[in-house]
């Protein structure tokens, strides 16, 4: 036992409670890697809270925040989509119909239905989108891949 060393100091009550704290930083580290190794599809809360955040900033056509949502390399073209399409259309409301982890492609799938206007022809519209995110092992957050119109 580790307290033989110094037997001399060693009394039954810090026995007990060196035990006890071997036992609770034992089962610590237990979850903390236990976290680590359950992967992404453990974060879809998260990705759930950042798919909202993107989306609104996308409503009010805020180009600078949305890009913080996108992988680094597409941020500049969906800059520039964001501005291109403020010329154009108008997002009214979005609503996110569904959030889940696709396995095989370690992305997460979100579905969202976006009501929209387009600037020439004032009537309100409505499209299905298909967004895909990536989890950033780096920073620990769900980036925006891409999407497609359903």
């Amino acid at each position: 036992m580790i307290f033989n060393c110094c037997s001399g100091l060693a009394s039954p009550q810090s026995k007990s409670t060196f035990r006890y704290l071997l036992v609770a930083c034992g089962l610590y580290l237990s979850g903390c890697s236990a976290g680590a190794v359950l992967g992404p599809e453990t974060q879809l809360p998260e990705l759930s809270k950042r798919v909202t955040q993107f989306n609104q900033a996308m409503h009010w056509g805020d180009a600078a925040l949305a890009a913080t949502f996108v992988v680094p390399e597409k941020r500049a073209e969906l800059s520039r989509q964001i501005d291109d399409n403020r010329e154009r259309e108008r997002y009214m409301s979005f609503d996110v119909r569904s959030v889940t982890f696709d396995q095989p492609t370690e992305q997460g799938k979100v579905e969202v239905r976006i009501k929209y206007y387009r600037n020439q022809a004032p009537v309100v519209q409505t499209r299905n989108e298909r967004q895909s995110w990536v989890y950033n092992e780096m920073n620990g957050k769900w980036m925006f891949k891409s999407s497609e119109i359903l």
